[in-house]
């Protein structure tokens, strides 16, 4: 009774698959994102990361109906002024862990940056064919292996392709200018209110602005979308101020964050980190190549828009090493289009020299990053025991003020707040600079700011992230390890709890 109704269906689904064969380039787009879903997924480490922070200005904004403006989570400054610019972030973020956990966290993340993917790709597509955008894809995929942690700035890579690619769209003529001013508007509303990211979007549309000055073509459209995305970037909480908060925000910088130094800062005797920023040294340098093949046989100033953006997020990227990913993508078109443009200008044996740098770059660095990442490729927690630390304190009955180091700020937010509030977390920006300068640093390094620090906030308890510590840091917890004042409680391979005796 099964044949007669299941043989028709298989035979109208075998027809319509051979009628409508998948393109090549559908085929490798898939492959594609497959490969990065595979690689890209990053177990969660609770303790390191601002995730939980995250969470809770989610919480509060459902439990509370506010937004926080102030310090709001540590005892030690709690009235100075830092507006949550990223609070939507938390919003989202607070949702998918409520419904579907850690590793509804960690598959919305891998969407993002898929989705940030698909974007720059199908706009190298537009800019030149599918061959070059898989094959320039593939060689930037390395640079997105680094920073996998769930953030949110892979919702700004989103955002960033979105734009991008209306971008392209409307410069090519395919859409209108009524769809992409709609479009760009609503993107940069949301944006504003989740990511600082947001300015990006202006950095789009500015350069193409200046490539239709200088060629003096129309930029009255431009001009109007770019006065609209101003005006839709204060349409957040805190209006004015979240527009300049790109523009001010290192201004009260006064510790070092890895992510935010050079890359000749950056890199150390850590062989994966090491590989990785001489991957991006490859990629810049091929993109330098390219463009100067370009310029040799196009007007710059016809073309300024793409050596724009390179320099800018190039230089970006050199100065501070969080944007490697953003420039990896971006480099997606821009690479595309420089190379389409090489090949119906130059002969065969240069377009033979520039895939064998590619290709070399790929087989001999994407593979060992690969290996690298995949070590902890998965979905939710990196290890569930992560939380012991913390379900220790609370089970335990114990109580503040707490001593923390920066890095573990974030989890106990997560965990402990509002019973308890932070000494310092991974916020240089909420902090004075004079708190890091003369507070912070200085308990940890001076006995007798210790002493002072003691009898001031009259620490209870000493609660560190043992895996990424200062000097400073490991100096000061030895000496207390020491100090008959203090006992271990607890002790384990993330954190360390003692208690004032």
């Amino acid at each position: 009774m099964i044949m007669p109704f299941s043989c028709p269906v298989r035979n109208r689904l075998s027809k319509y698959i051979k009628n409508n064969p998948i393109h090549l380039r559908h085929l490798l787009l898939i492959l594609l994102l497959a490969w990065v879903a595979a690689l890209y997924p990053k177990r969660i480490n609770l303790v390191a990361s601002d995730l939980g922070r995250h969470i809770k200005n989610g919480e509060i904004v459902f439990k509370q109906g506010k937004i926080i403006s102030t310090n709001y989570y540590s005892y030690t400054v709690p009235d100075y002024p830092f507006p949550t610019h990223h609070w939507g972030i938390g919003v989202i973020y607070y949702v998918i862990w409520k419904t579907t956990g850690f590793k509804g966290l960690s598959v919305f993340n891998t969407l993002c940056i898929l989705m940030s993917l698909f974007f720059f790709y199908r706009s190298a597509e537009k800019l030149s064919n599918y061959k070059y955008a898989f094959l320039f894809s593939l060689l930037i995929i390395p640079l997105l292996l680094f920073r996998v942690e769930v953030r949110p700035e892979n919702v700004s890579y989103l955002f960033a392709g979105a734009v991008f690619f209306l971008l392209v769209r409307y410069h090519l003529k395919e859409i209108t200018f009524k769809r992409l001013l709609t479009a760009m508007v609503i993107i940069q509303v949301l944006w504003v209110n989740i990511h600082i990211f947001f300015i990006f979007s202006l950095l789009f549309t500015g350069i193409f602005w200046f490539q239709h000055l200088v060629t003096r073509q129309s930029v009255k459209h431009y001009s109007i979308l770019l006065g609209a995305l101003i005006l839709a970037s204060m349409v957040s909480p805190f209006h004015v101020k979240a527009f300049l908060e790109p523009f001010t925000i290192m201004h009260n910088f006064e510790m070092k964050i890895s992510e935010n130094l050079p890359v000749p800062l950056t890199e150390n005797g850590h062989l994966f980190r090491n590989l990785y920023f001489f991957y991006f040294k490859l990629v810049f340098l091929i993109s330098l190549i390219s463009f100067v093949f370009v310029i040799l046989k196009r007007n710059l100033l016809s073309q300024s828009a793409y050596p724009l953006l390179f320099l800018f997020i190039g230089i970006l990227s050199w100065k501070m090493n969080r944007f490697i990913a953003l420039f990896g993508l971006v480099m997606i078109p821009v690479l595309a289009h420089n190379h389409r443009i090489i090949i119906e200008n130059y002969k065969t044996t240069v377009h033979t020299v520039f895939y064998c740098m590619i290709w070399y770059g790929i087989i001999n660095f994407s593979l060992i990053q690969s290996r690298s990442v995949l070590a902890k490729t998965g979905l939710g927690l990196e290890d569930e025991r992560v939380n012991n630390a913390a379900y220790f304190f609370k089970n335990k009955g114990l109580k503040g003020p707490v001593l923390n180091n920066m890095n573990i700020g974030s989890y106990l937010i997560f965990h402990l707040f509002p019973q308890e509030k932070v000494f310092f977390d991974a916020r240089p920006e909420a902090y004075p600079a004079t708190f890091i300068s003369d507070v912070y640093r200085p308990v940890f390094q001076r006995p007798e700011k210790w002493r002072e620090g003691l009898a001031k906030y009259r620490f209870n308890v000493i609660f560190f992230y043992k895996r990424v510590m200062t000097d400073y840091e490991k100096s000061f917890l030895e000496e207390r390890l020491s100090d008959p004042q203090w006992a271990v409680v607890f002790n384990d391979d993330y954190s360390i709890i003692l208690i004032r005796k």
